[in-house]
């Protein structure tokens, strides 16, 4: 058990250690306000604009302007790489159809009850580090 004098020095701090303010004293209302103010004021979550000078503002532009269109131009490579493969696949799937309809109906069917391998891998463009098992034994 604590002393007295103990408990009188002690309890003042611990109560001083509040996680969160206490919103008893304040109103529905007036706590809305402050949310939808607090909302608004977007000036605490926005960095402070450097102030730059005219020749560096220009490089900076110039420097914004070159990486988005890299950028772009890196997505548009990818997505005509995509166009590419799907057109490869739907033109192979045409060929398969004239050529064994037979094939071609089996490629499509839906497979009910299959399951993927736990050790399947999610499609990255990096090889995988260890080989594919496919002789899993359980």
């Amino acid at each position: 058990m604590l002393s007295s004098s103990i408990k009188s020095a002690v309890l003042p701090v611990l109560r001083t250690f509040v996680r969160f303010k206490s919103k008893a004293d304040v109103s529905p209302s007036t706590q809305r306000v402050i949310g939808q103010m607090s909302a608004l004021s977007a000036s605490k979550k926005q960095p402070k604009v450097i102030r730059l000078s005219n020749e560096d503002l220009i490089k900076h532009k110039s420097i914004v302007n070159a990486w988005n269109l890299y950028r772009r131009r890196k997505v548009s490579r990818q997505r005509d790489q995509l166009n590419k493969q799907y057109q490869s696949i739907v033109d192979a799937m045409e060929d398969l159809k004239q050529s064994e309809p037979e094939l071609y109906v089996w490629a499509n069917t839906k497979q009910t009850n299959k399951k993927f391998p736990l050790q399947l891998r999610v499609p990255t463009d990096y090889p995988p580090s260890q080989p594919w098992v496919y002789n899993v034994k359980k």
